[in-house]
């Protein structure tokens, strides 16, 4: 108990900057909640897409029209694409490539251009209404089967096709939540690192350690008792935000996905941890710490996917964040949203992902211990 309450009395002092960080959060949570317009997802409803037609033939047009029974088409300039898709005033952006029908089913066939938004259920009608057709017309075209036009053999084939006929549909919608654990996961950072970096910094002091020797309790004993109290730290704080939550999303938070979201959460504060211990190792100043601390936080929050969506970055940029947990955290973020199907073949990635975020932790860890091995045989 002396040590959990030492620590523990050391994280009080910081009590100002927990506030400010909590404070924050807080207040985008509830802006987002508010303010963040409900995700168009899959129903028999039309969605709001985007359709650029450069090829300009009868095919294209039959496409669009065929199309529309699931979409409803927004004139959006090209370069405000990305914006779009962004704040969901469009779910799927389509552009048909100048030529395309012309060599449909040749080796010199271009493909339909498409974006769309990250876990956006909506996508997945239109994609189906574009393969569909495609293959009707590829098929069509190459054994020569349309004694009349190509569009109107297509759409009597179309017409004849099964309907499926959605009586009730409901689906959870995970947009909010995941802009919440995302913004969350910055939080974590700007917390956990300053804040264990720096306690773990000023007891591994070398008078502090030396007069630990001396006292009842075993340099062993002191580190697993100090591992336990960050654990703690880092399970009050997802605690503290998940009250937040709570409160907020209750009708997602309790779902399958939910309890995904707050298992990512946990790994990567236990990975923000190890990293915060790897930090206290390498360096003994505390003001470079919290410095570091920082910038990690704010840094990787732009360049990770935390403050502008993945989807929105450069490959170059996305290639450099890979190598930083935050990344992955923010990935699986997007698959949870994502998740239609619970077969381990479709689940896979994400799978993939919770290991990545352990071989950090595996890594974080290593690098303490070949460190601090080190520095206590130069100590010595």
């Amino acid at each position: 108990m002396i040590v959990f309450k030492l620590y523990f009395k050391i994280v009080l002092t910081a009590k100002f900057l927990i506030t400010v960080y909590l404070g924050i959060f807080m207040v985008l949570a509830i802006v987002t909640s508010t303010t963040q317009s409900p995700e168009k997802i899959y129903s028999n409803q039309k969605i709001d897409i985007a359709w650029v037609d450069y090829d300009q033939t009868s095919l294209s047009e039959s496409l669009k029209n065929y199309v529309s029974n699931y979409a409803v088409f927004e004139t959006i300039k090209a370069e405000k694409v990305d914006e779009a898709l962004f704040y969901r005033d469009i779910l799927v952006y389509v552009e048909i490539p100048e030529g395309f029908f012309a060599n449909l089913a040749t080796a010199n066939e271009d493909t339909i251009k498409t974006k769309s938004v990250p876990g956006a259920m909506g996508s997945y009608q239109i994609e189906n209404a574009l393969n569909r057709y495609l293959n009707l017309a590829r098929s069509f075209k190459e054994n020569e089967l349309y004694p009349e036009s190509l569009e109107t053999e297509i759409e009597k084939a179309l017409e004849n096709s099964t309907n499926v006929l959605i009586t009730e549909t409901k689906h959870s919608n995970f947009t909010n939540i995941t802009f919440f654990f995302g913004y969350a996961c910055y939080i974590i950072m700007a917390l956990l690192i300053p804040l264990v970096g720096s306690i773990m910094s000023s007891l591994n002091n070398l008078e502090i350690k030396r007069r630990n020797i001396l006292g009842s309790i075993s340099n062993s004993k002191m580190q697993g008792l100090l591992l336990l109290s960050n654990l703690a730290l880092g399970i009050l704080l997802i605690l503290i935000l998940l009250g937040l939550g709570v409160i907020l999303y209750s009708d997602t938070l309790f779902t399958t996905q939910g309890l995904l979201f707050i298992l990512n959460a946990i790994l990567f504060s236990i990975t923000t941890i190890t990293l915060a211990y790897a930090l206290a190792t390498i360096f003994k100043s505390q003001m470079m710490i919290n410095a570091l601390g920082t910038i990690i936080s704010l840094g990787l929050a732009f360049i990770t996917g935390i403050f502008i969506p993945q989807y929105l970055l450069g490959n170059s940029i996305k290639t450099l964040a890979q190598i930083f947990p935050s990344y992955w955290y923010i990935k699986i973020n997007n698959q949870i949203q994502a998740i239609t199907s619970w077969a381990y073949s479709d689940m896979k990635p994400f799978y993939e992902n919770l290991l990545i975020q352990l071989v950090f932790i595996a890594i974080f860890v290593g690098i303490t211990f070949f460190i601090s091995k080190k520095r206590m045989r130069a100590e010595s």
